[in-house]
């Protein structure tokens, strides 16, 4: 997840905010580091951003995303994905300050089994990245 936000000064006290620009969005991307999505709640009429559903022909289930804090300074979110719960904090989920000049930035990962958690000698470890970082 990518979460930003710059004020350009406006220097006008009827409208302190005008030069706020703020967004967030949800990236995945495969073991090999390549892109595969970019999914912004916001754009797609969703901007409290839960409950939001990704679902791709990439993944064999969907990423249902059940909680999420969109601040800079702050941010987190906990999905869910087959079998397994993911959540900043936990599972080496993490966020990282990447802020530069104006502009206000975090970028959280959180790598999860493609296939789903490990329910025996069969399983195959193919992870997926999802978010940036």
């Amino acid at each position: 997840m990518d979460v930003h936000e710059v004020d350009v000064p406006t220097f006008d006290s009827a409208a302190p905010w005008a030069g706020l620009v703020d967004g967030h969005s949800f990236n995945i991307y495969d073991n090999e580091c390549i892109l595969k999505g970019v999914y912004a709640p916001g754009v797609e009429g969703n901007d409290c951003g839960v409950p939001y559903v990704i679902q791709e022909n990439f993944l064999p289930f969907t990423i249902d995303i059940t909680s999420v804090f969109f601040d800079p300074g702050d941010a987190r979110f906990t999905f869910n994905y087959a079998n397994g719960r993911y959540s900043i904090g936990n599972n080496d989920c993490k966020c990282q300050d990447v802020s530069h000049d104006l502009e206000a930035e975090s970028a959280c990962k959180c790598a999860f089994p493609i296939h789903g958690e490990p329910s025996g000698d069969a399983f195959r470890r193919d992870l997926i990245c999802a978010s940036v970082l």
